[in-house]
């Protein structure tokens, strides 16, 4: 006779510090054995599984084996991930010559060599066989278009084009934007890991900072997932220019730099929050930390592609 079917409760997620890969994968449990011998374990939440199976203290015997075996898994991953961690500080090292001549370029300091305009063009050309080649400019730059300077609003046009932070881009926002020289990514030291995001302003009519910083700071542990999970972060203070604070009646990106904190149980219960306050505090907490992973990890890198919308 074919076994019966096996039901399964599931344990209930919990409320987590989001992290890059923040998805809850539950566990499920079905030792297959004699059909006739049904037996229950308690796991997750407290409530029974039924178990079709040999023997209850051996069914538990071999769980409990199995999270051990797991544990010597999630050993290995927190050393994978402070590895990868120490190797991403080595690179940004090495990447910080390119986005320098990249901001130089942005900035007008300096005009792009021929080589760097025949790597490019090269590139053009995979993507569009048809694109329509240069202009002949003399061999110093000429006067590329007289008075344009550099590559003006290069940053604004980048985050523009990206769907995901559009939406929180008013016209307002764009007047100010389109001062932004740079954005830069700098990570923190392992012992402390987590990365400092700046923004670069030249001098504009909104507000004085030269340069606004987001910093997030990681758990020193890894997750589930083997993942870093979120600690904090830390925003700036914009000193607002007399009449130009654009977050002062409506949302603006410029709420970005005040970022929401994460909430322990103590915090929520002190504050008397609501479950609609505490979910709204919840997404506004995730959306904060999945821009700042989006930055670092693809809107900076790739700030060109974002540009020239070949990514969105």
């Amino acid at each position: 006779m074919p076994p019966k079917d096996i039901p399964i409760k599931l344990p209930t997620a919990t409320s987590a510090a989001p992290t890059p890969q923040n998805a809850f994968v539950p566990s499920t449990l079905a030792a297959l054995g004699h059909p006739d011998v049904p037996v229950t374990i308690t796991e997750g939440d407290g409530e029974p599984i039924a178990v079709q199976g040999i023997s209850k203290a051996f069914v538990q015997r071999r769980v409990e084996g199995l999270k051990g075996v797991h544990v010597e898994f999630t050993k290995l991953k927190a050393r994978y991930r402070r590895e990868l961690y120490e190797l991403k500080l080595k690179y940004m090292e090495l990447y910080a010559p390119i986005f320098e001549r990249r901001a130089a370029i942005i900035a007008g300091v300096s005009e792009p060599t021929a080589y760097e305009v025949s790597a490019g063009e090269a590139l053009t050309l995979e993507d569009d066989p048809d694109a329509e080649p240069l202009p002949e400019v003399n061999a110093d730059g000429g006067k590329a278009d007289d008075d344009i300077k550099g590559v003006p609003q290069f940053w604004l046009h980048a985050l523009k084009n990206h769907r995901e932070v559009a939406p929180f881009i008013t016209e307002r926002d764009e007047e100010a934007l389109a001062y932004l020289q740079d954005i830069c990514v700098k990570f923190l030291p392992s012992s402390t890991p987590g990365y400092i995001l700046s923004f670069y302003f030249a001098p504009n009519e909104f507000f004085t900072n030269k340069v606004l910083t987001n910093t997030y700071v990681y758990q020193d542990i890894v997750g589930e997932l083997g993942d870093y999970a979120y600690s904090s972060v830390e925003g700036t203070t914009i000193d607002w220019k007399e009449e130009k604070d654009l977050t002062k009646t409506h949302e603006s990106f410029f709420d970005f730099f005040s970022p929401a904190a994460p909430l322990s149980v103590d915090q929520m219960e002190s504050h008397g929050m609501t479950e609609e306050q505490l979910e709204e505090h919840e997404e506004r907490v995730d959306l904060d930390y999945q821009f700042g992973e989006e930055l670092k990890d693809r809107i900076i890198a790739r700030a060109i592609h974002f540009f020239t919308s070949k990514v969105i």
